[in-house]
């Protein structure tokens, strides 16, 4: 039978002699990798090689085969002669090590299958692109790290267990990001970056992204259900070439405490291992929902887990793997975590153009062979306005059962019981008679299904709502439009605790002064995660300073304003102090953001700790002034460390929980303190006098924590 299936395949398109030959090329270099020791390469090698095999078979004689090509039906059992051979290979490494089989050891494992029970047979084959990327000069571009393996005796029981939990995870994908139709403004182009340029051109010229071209080795993909992000995933995946580990809560959490961080370690190590190499994490909202005081233990540690070996994948020199991930709630997933992807990819529900493809695609295949009309087609893309992926195919398979119904229901074939009966019986030549007898599918079948098939999403225009104010401007500007009327609202509260006698004048100024700033940077969670978020943010302070503009500069006439923020009376005041209280606040917004602790201890120490001076300072600090500023007590002094500190510490540990820090809260309190120290001498020095505390207290705490904490400016 093989050598009339060699036959077959000598009569097969090119397209099938080219992917079995590089099958084969890649199979006798998983073989010598065998030779070596290298059970890693190895398993990896047999297991692309079977899915190249797979993919041959199914994706490009099947089809030949179904037309009744002889030849075709051997080259095909040939090919799921050799997937046998290979898959058993692949599956003794992966059960028992290097060592596990040699050469001559390529057949069937004894006693069973060459599959596990628990694998399944894949849907289709291997990458489009193979099992690697070549160069002009035909060679492999070698993008592994290199790794130390075991001698003849096997890579050690690490290195099996590698083996094993990365043939696990392993997941057979084929095609390439050409067959998803539609989601063109991602395949092409999102916010200027491909996904084929994220991912593929990093793997085939390695020495071109590195440094700040680094790959953008993170990708997020988010949307209502059904709209294809596991899809893209795959593609993406098989036309990479590289292993698709998948990874789902139900294969990570385990009843026994530490399983669970530990299968978290050896997925990113198998991956590792692997390299280059793609982890696909789906329902990672699941995995990794946001923290909350009420999380028990486990669910911390494996989240911690996920976030040290993300930001651990991306910086091992010579290893390239990539970690995707898919949700339907992004809302649902930890800060922490959205901020170690590069990038955060949106996937929409199909466009009218996207849903005519679809419907034109699928009346071209040859089970469907339906004749629809451009008209025709128009027409079902505007009532399927709202559908995702997932629902058109639906709509589709439903209408491609309505010729099967109506011709099981025909007195002609003598009805159901006797279709079923004759397959039973095994009986081709009734079977083929049906399959004769049925008519094509037409546009009257796809409309009956649209009216029958109802959304897998029915709120998908109330997400699209909500995910509009969940992320990019619109939940900026509502962000920044609540931070305004907060500050507002402030100063209007201690307007009226004036108006009524309750406080004066001058401790209603020095509370908005201490509680004004902190009460900013309480909204900063409120705002996303995009590069212009920051900037946004700043519009709040920046509006509050043009204001002081306007009305210090003599243009505006606001005497309640003037009242309020001056000691004086006097509008010129408001250029000096208030001013440069608002321009600390831009600059800590701008610069440091709620990435960086420095900006919150800066804003803490100039607002929390010098208002409390004032505050306290003149009510308790007449009786004990400093020896060398009699202008200050040593009460104030007193109160702006506390102040200051405790007021940075809450904020850090605020945006800590939040997701935003990690701070290590022991070792951050005696910096902090350090700090507060230094810049509660400074602000009662005499030089105070002349230059605003506004200015000096700022500056000093920025120093200092730029010092101890080694925190980066970030370029703007």
């Amino acid at each position: 039978m093989e050598e009339a299936g060699w036959e077959g395949l000598a009569a097969a398109p090119a397209a099938v002699l080219t992917e079995l030959q590089a099958c084969l090329q890649g199979a006798c270099e998983a073989l010598e990798a065998q030779h070596e020791g290298r059970s890693l390469d190895a398993a990896q090698g047999y297991f692309l090689a079977r899915s190249r095999v797979v993919y041959v078979e199914q994706a490009l004689l099947q089809p030949l085969v179904d037309s009744g090509d002889a030849d075709a039906g051997l080259a095909s059992a040939v090919c799921a002669s050799l997937a046998q051979t290979f898959g058993a290979a692949s599956e003794r490494l992966a059960l028992g090590g290097a060592g596990a089989c040699d050469g001559s050891q390529w057949g069937e494992p004894e006693g069973g299958s060459a599959r596990s029970e628990d694998s399944e047979e894949p849907q289709l084959g291997a990458g489009h692109l193979g099992a690697g990327f070549r160069g002009a000069d035909g060679g492999h571009l070698e993008v592994r790290r290199q790794r130390g393996g075991g001698g003849g005796g096997g890579g050690g029981e690490k290195q099996g267990g590698l083996v094993a939990l990365g043939r696990r995870c392993m997941r057979e994908v084929t095609g390439s990001l050409d067959d998803v139709v539609g989601l063109d403004a991602i395949k092409q182009a999102r916010r200027g970056v491909e996904l084929r340029e994220a991912v593929l051109l990093p793997l085939a010229f390695p020495h071109l992204f590195t440094g700040i071209r680094r790959p953008q080795a993170n990708l997020f993909f988010h949307g209502v259900p059904g709209t294809g992000k596991t899809l893209l995933v795959e593609k993406l995946a098989a036309e990479a070439g590289t292993p698709l580990l998948c990874v789902s809560p139900s294969s990570i959490l385990s009843k026994w405490a530490g399983e669970s961080e530990k299968t978290v370690r050896g997925v990113f190590e198998a991956a590792t291992a692997m390299s280059p190499a793609l982890i696909f994490i789906d329902e990672v909202d699941s995995l990794a929902p946001a923290r909350s005081s009420g999380d028990d233990l486990a669910a911390r540690r494996v989240l911690t887990e996920l976030l040290v070996q993300m930001t651990a994948a991306t910086s091992r020199p010579g290893c390239l793997v990539f970690v995707l991930a898919a949700t339907n709630r992004p809302q649902d997933c930890d800060p922490a975590l959205l901020r170690r992807f590069d990038r955060r990819i949106k996937v929409p529900p199909p466009d009218a153009a996207a849903r005519a493809a679809f419907f034109t695609s699928t009346a071209a295949r040859p089970e469907v062979a339906a004749r629809l009309s451009s008209n025709e087609v128009a027409e079902l893309a505007a009532a399927t306005e709202g559908l995702t992926g997932s629902d058109l195919a639906a709509v589709c398979r439903d209408a491609a059962m309505a010729p099967v119904r109506e011709l099981l229901r025909g007195a002609a074939t003598g009805g159901l019981q006797n279709a079923m009966a004759a397959a039973a019986a095994g009986a081709a030549a009734g079977q083929q008679g049906l399959m004769a007898a049925l008519r094509p599918v037409t546009a009257a079948d796809f409309a009956a299904a649209v009216e029958r098939v109802a959304p897998a999403a029915p709120a998908a225009a109330t997400d699209e709502a909500l995910a509009a104010l969940e992320s990019g401007p619109a939940r900026d500007l509502a962000a920044g439009l609540f931070a305004a009327a907060g500050s507002v609202a402030l100063i209007k509260f201690f307007d009226t605790l004036e108006a009524l006698g309750v406080i004066d004048r001058k401790l209603s100024r020095k509370l908005v002064h201490t509680l004004a700033g902190p009460g900013f940077l309480l909204c900063w969670p409120l705002f996303g995660a995009e590069p212009y978020s920051r900037f946004v943010a700043m519009c709040v302070p920046a509006l509050n300073g043009l204001r002081l503009l306007l009305i210090g500069g003599g243009v505006v006439k606001d005497e309640r304003a003037v009242m309020a923020v001056s000691r004086t009376g006097d509008p010129k005041e408001l250029l000096r102090g208030p001013l440069y209280y608002v321009i600390v606040l831009m600059a800590v917004t701008a610069i440091y953001w709620r990435i960086s602790p420095v900006g919150l201890i800066i804003a803490s120490l100039m607002c929390g700790g010098d208002g409390l001076a004032d505050i306290v300072g003149r009510r308790l600090g007449g009786g004990n002034p400093l020896p060398w500023n009699q202008e200050k007590s040593w009460a104030g002094s007193a109160a702006m460390f506390a102040g200051g500190l405790s007021m940075a510490l809450g904020l850090i540990s605020f945006f800590s929980y939040l997701g935003f820090l990690e701070a290590e809260m022991p070792a951050m309190a005696a910096t902090v303190a350090v700090i507060a120290l230094a810049a509660t001498a400074v602000e009662s020095l005499p030089v105070n006098q002349t230059v605003d505390d506004n200015l000096s207290v700022p500056g000093v705490a920025a120093f200092l924590g730029v010092l101890f904490l080694q925190v980066a400016v970030e370029v703007l």
